[in-house]
């Protein structure tokens, strides 16, 4: 019926005439030539090179040490979870495991714990505390370590399973942040923020090794994603008023109100679907059945309706660049259909969302020019404290950044770009860390896809690369984890992408 129907018959002529035309074939000519020319040149090689450290630094002593002192951790608490679950089978709870654990909480492990991750994003700001993204991710790791003691099958060897030595060196910079910082009480509140990420990272890239693992999170994932834009959708059109705090309403006379979901604010709802929708388009392009495809694609539209209504021009704008990620490194001869479809959606925008597309780069916006001012009291505070930094945290900033604040920018608690409140917080040190977990992360997504096994794993690779890109190109214009569970998103993506990477070379 869908294979017959007028609108799949419309489809499939005007594919047909664009792949057939002249200009879809110079396009593609000089995309054929750009990536020859790229596959042989120095360049790629260097980058593919570049930050691949484990073969010089495996056998170094500070890796040995850092190996010892979490393999001892690990072993210790995945001996615990045996005994535990030992006294479980065997003891006085040996009726209460087999009727609610041994059946069905462990059928249903992979899709619980998937439920739990949902669950950060799920809960709406007015109800949300950051203590529970510290005990839902001490859960997590509860569900790894027990499915270690449990001695539930992987299809990845032990020596997989080791955190790169990039995620090493980002912990040691955020931890000596904290040492120096000029608030320290403020620091060691934001580093729990921060040990929340990395056992989120850990849980997952530890936990998601199977394929069947991945397909369930995944699936979560993707619903978590739908419910997160349709809450968003409903809300705009119940009705969300213009708030001046977020918005030039001079520039923006014809813009509505902004949404934002579950989120605190708009931009970080934006910075949530950029993280997701790659991974959600991944699971939907996955699918087997036509229909079922089909059906799953159509989903995917509720985010970008989304995304669209929170007005964030530096979500919008990731999320072009994920995308383009997404098409180059899977099959960049799309590209055109990509460029093409573009052109043909641009009748369809409605007015404010063009408006507010105009108002990208024009320092007249009043959330322009008061980055601006607050970039230049950065780099001024920069030239005192680039080489140590001023601390972890808003505390810190807080505190000293008034001294170089220009124009109205007394009252700020951090500098709205990514990559200099890692040089503020951290000083060279987290900046370079920062640097090189981002570009490890992507790398090992890329070369992942480039290894699949299968075409599903390329997807899922590729979500990977797109995900981690796009939120950090958000970054030239936020502070993405001033909001932490924008932070919890980011890392969890990360571990994804470790997770996706390893799993990409083996075989069930």
């Amino acid at each position: 019926m869908l294979q017959n129907s007028l609108t799949f018959s419309l489809l499939k002529k005007l594919w047909q005439e664009l792949h057939s035309s002249r200009v879809f074939a110079i396009m593609l000519y000089i995309l054929d030539f750009v990536a020859d020319g790229f596959h042989n040149s120095f360049c790629k090689r260097f980058l593919i090179k570049l930050g691949d450290l484990s073969e010089y630094t495996d056998d170094s002593f500070f890796c040995r040490i850092i190996s010892v002192i979490t393999s001892f951790f690990m072993n210790l608490f995945t001996k615990i979870a045996g005994i535990v679950l030992k006294l479980s089978k065997d003891g006085i709870f040996s009726k209460l495991y087999e009727k609610y654990v041994s059946d069905s909480l462990f059928f249903g492990i992979e899709n619980l714990f998937a439920l739990f991750c949902a669950a950060i994003f799920l809960i709406p700001h007015d109800y949300w505390n950051n203590l529970y993204g510290l005990i839902i991710s001490f859960v997590l790791f509860a569900f790894y370590v027990f499915s270690l003691a449990r001695n539930e099958k992987s299809i990845l060897p032990a020596e997989a399973k080791k955190l790169p030595l990039s995620i090493v060196f980002f912990v040691f910079s955020i931890l000596l942040s904290v040492v120096i910082s000029r608030a320290v009480g403020d620091s060691i509140r934001i580093l729990f923020f921060f040990a929340t990420s990395f056992i989120l990272t850990i849980s997952v890239s530890g936990r998601i090794s199977t394929k069947s693992m991945l397909e369930s999170f995944m699936r979560c994932a993707y619903f978590t994603l739908l419910i997160m834009s349709l809450f968003a959708i409903v809300q705009r059109v119940a009705g969300v008023e213009a708030d001046a705090s977020l918005t030039d309403l001079t520039l923006n006379k014809n813009m509505p109100g902004r949404v934002f979901g579950t989120m605190d604010n708009p931009n970080n709802l934006a910075e949530y679907l950029t993280v997701f929708i790659p991974y959600g388009f991944a699971f939907a392009v996955t699918k087997k059945n036509l229909k079922e495809k089909l059906l799953y694609l159509c989903g995917m539209i509720l985010p970008i309706v989304a995304i669209l209504l929170t007005y964030s021009r530096s979500g919008w704008i990731a999320l072009f660049c994920a995308v383009v990620v997404y098409i180059v490194l899977y099959n960049y001869k799309l590209f055109p259909i990509f460029i093409t479809g573009g052109i043909f959606a641009l009748p369809f925008i409605p007015q404010s969302i063009y408006d507010r597309i105009l108002t990208i780069g024009n320092l007249k916006d009043s959330s322009s020019s008061y980055r601006m001012d607050i970039w230049e009291g950065c780099l001024d505070m920069l030239k005192k404290f680039w080489f140590t930094g001023i601390g972890l945290g808003p505390g810190a900033f807080a505190e000293i950044f008034p001294e170089y604040a220009t124009g109205e920018t007394t009252v700020v608690m951090h500098s709205h770009m990514q990559f200099m409140e890692m040089m503020v917080e951290g000083g060279i040190l987290l900046f370079f860390a920062y640097l090189i977990l981002v570009f490890v992360t992507v790398k090992r997504a890329v070369i992942g896809s480039s290894y699949a096994k299968n075409d599903d794993m390329k997807h899922y690779c590729v979500a990977a690369a797109a995900s981690v890109s796009g939120i950090t190109l958000i970054g030239l214009f936020e502070y993405c984890w001033f909001y932490p569970r924008v932070m919890f998103a980011f890392f969890i993506s990360v571990g994804l992408c470790l997770a996706v990477s390893k799993l990409a070379s083996y075989k069930d």
